[in-house]
């Protein structure tokens, strides 16, 4: 199987939630409607073709964010 991405979405979530608790503080939660774009990110990060290629993504484009800081 090459090129087969294995991975738990859900200890990915996890993941991300504990280390944003550790550095946002314990109130810190993803919620459900940011999780179609974390899943988004993650097929990018880890280049899955198959889900990219499902999701519409070109893995092989480069993006930049933008970002905001709010207080």
């Amino acid at each position: 199987m090459k090129n087969c991405k294995i991975y738990d979405l859900q200890q990915c979530y996890n993941f991300l939630e504990y280390h944003g608790k550790q550095t946002y503080g314990q109130t810190f939660k993803i919620q459900e409607e940011d999780k179609p774009i974390i899943f988004k990110l993650l097929i990018y990060a880890i280049r899955d073709k198959s889900n990219a290629l499902q999701l519409g993504l070109d893995i092989n484009k480069y993006f930049a964010f933008r970002t905001y800081w709010v207080r």
